[in-house]
């Protein structure tokens, strides 16, 4: 058999980290019988179920001759202080001090230690206390002895896409009383399975517990080793929020790489922020890894690869977290890559886009809706979304540099170019001599002397008169016209970086911005990208 299918019972992350799980048991037979090569494991979306495929069959051979190994490892905490284990076992309590340690180090020292934080103390810290993840521990073992009967139950619970689960877990339960096996019960706790719990449907709100609801202690082991592959939990004081990768069509060793690759980078305490930065690595890492495992024969999309990530946001009630939100996180599907120099282009981009995010203070409460609304264009490829964006970045770019703050940069002309050219309607704006024209003229009334410190010449406030008129062809074309009559009246014309700007804003220039308006580009559009591009910086121009 090399066909497996794992259904999508809940649309939250309990659905990937079970198909993650059943791809980790599928390799670790392979690992016994394929010494020399391990076959390709692929997997797709399929819509109501995912589909795991193998280059090679499981057959009933290797399943009887496989040899036990754990599907999970074995956390100690602080109960487990003076005891000896006789498997392999991660020391909880030993990896907390390192992580202590290291981030008491001086940022220059953490870059050369001996003793980094380990890259799974998330998932580690996640389980140690859990009594379920313990109770599956110990189930597994529990078939030490009989680990073909084990094997058996889960290739036939996955070997169709509809099967009778309770037909299996009679089937296993029989076996387990003929082999007077002692099997834990494990409840579906909500934090590998963020739709379930006691209470969570209740009217009021005093009464959600997040306590267990039964269910298939097997699905729930199988869900608890699949998120060693896919997990990412980060914590805001005393709520956390977990991400899964959720794959689209993409092979096991591609997707690890990539979940190994992100994993260290993912620091930060601001909910919107990792959001944003959590796509922005997938993206960047999908492409860096891509030609490792597949050839550049066709255009591509990272979104092709991994739709994204679920997540479940978990807020500390008291004794134990519960859920409050459950959400999705798309790639963006605009992207596509024909070459490793296109590929580096759009790393290069996203490179910009996360120094450009890194600057924003998510705790500023004014800031959180300019986060909201590029958070928004990555995760539904929402270009109205991104506009929203610069029309407020816009502002706030002025404001911080006008205040000193330097680290605080425009995005630049050459990458906001490259977004503008995914789009055909983008195109054809971008292309048009008075949507240039204008766009310059902005520029040079602010972020040129802003970066040049001229304060005199900057027109403060034109993003939000801009924003304001884009209501109507008719209001943004007036709003424009008072801008150039501005512009070539009052603004004094600097040879700040070794090239003089057009004297004005020409009557042809206008017209031609004018035709765009009698095409039918919306008024909305137009605005957003006049300021997207016209805040945007030329590479030439640096700050002093």
């Amino acid at each position: 058999m090399r066909t497996f299918y794992v259904r999508k019972e809940s649309n939250t992350f309990s659905d990937a980290i079970e198909c993650f799980g059943l791809v980790s048991i599928l390799e670790g037979i392979f690992n016994q019988f394929e010494i020399l090569r391990k076959p390709e494991i692929l997997i797709e979306d399929k819509g109501f179920y995912y589909q795991i495929s193998c280059e090679k069959d499981i057959t009933d051979e290797m399943i009887n001759k496989c040899q036990y190994f754990d599907f999970l490892r074995f956390i100690k905490n602080k109960k487990d202080r003076d005891r000896s284990f006789t498997f392999d076992s991660i020391d909880y309590e030993h990896e907390k001090e390192i992580r202590d340690n290291y981030y008491a180090l001086p940022d220059q020292e953490r870059q050369t230690t001996e003793n980094p934080v380990h890259p799974d103390y998330d998932i580690i810290r996640l389980f140690a206390n859990m009594e379920g993840y313990r109770k599956s521990f110990i189930n597994q073992r529990a078939f030490i002895d009989n680990f073909e009967g084990l094997l058996e139950c889960i290739v036939k619970l996955y070997s169709k896409i509809e099967c009778s689960q309770s037909e299996i877990e009679q089937e296993l339960k029989e076996y387990i009383r003929n082999k007077k096996l002692t099997i834990e019960k494990i409840n579906a706790l909500q934090d590998i399975n963020p739709d379930k719990g006691k209470g969570v449907n209740q009217g009021k709100a005093s009464g959600i517990r997040p306590e267990g609801v039964s269910d298939f202690w097997l699905r729930q082991l199988i869900r608890f080793s699949g998120a060693w592959s896919s997990f990412i939990s980060r914590y805001f004081d005393k709520d956390y929020k977990t991400y899964s990768i959720v794959p689209h069509s993409i092979s096991n060793e591609y997707i690890r790489s990539v979940y190994r690759g992100i994993k260290p980078y993912i620091r930060g305490k601001e909910s919107i922020k990792i959001d944003i930065l959590m796509i922005h690595l997938i993206t960047i890492e999908l492409i860096k890894r891509h030609h490792d495992y597949e050839r550049y024969e066709d255009f591509f999309s990272p979104a092709d690869k991994i739709s994204g990530f679920q997540m479940a946001y978990y807020q500390n009630l008291g004794q134990r977290p519960a859920v409050t939100n459950i959400g999705f996180l798309g790639l963006p599907d605009f992207i596509r890559v024909e070459s490793i120099e296109s590929g580096n282009v759009w790393i290069g981009l996203f490179n910009e886009h996360q120094k450009i995010i890194s600057g924003i203070d998510e705790n500023n409460s004014s800031n959180i809706r300019m986060l909201q609304a590029y958070r928004q264009f990555l995760s539904a490829s929402d270009f109205m979304a991104f506009f929203d964006f610069c029309f407020d970045y816009a502002d706030f770019l002025i404001r911080s540099i006008d205040a000193k703050k330097y680290f605080i940069n425009p995005l630049t002309i050459t990458n906001m170019e490259v977004l503008m050219c995914t789009k055909s309607n983008f195109s054809a704006i971008l292309s048009n001599p008075g949507f240039r024209a204008v766009a310059e003229a902005i520029r040079n009334s602010t972020i040129v002397p802003i970066i040049h410190d001229n304060k005199k010449d900057i027109v403060f406030g034109l993003s939000n008169r801009l924003k304001i008129a884009s209501r109507n062809p008719e209001s943004l074309m007036e709003e424009i016209s008072l801008f150039a009559q501005h512009y070539n009246e009052e603004i004094m014309l600097k040879d700040y970086h070794q090239q003089l700007h057009k004297s004005y804003l020409k009557t042809e220039d206008l017209e031609s911005f004018c035709a765009l308006l009698d095409e039918g580009h919306s008024s909305k559009l137009i605005a957003g990208m006049l300021i997207a591009y016209g805040y945007a910086k030329e590479p030439a121009i640096e700050k002093k």
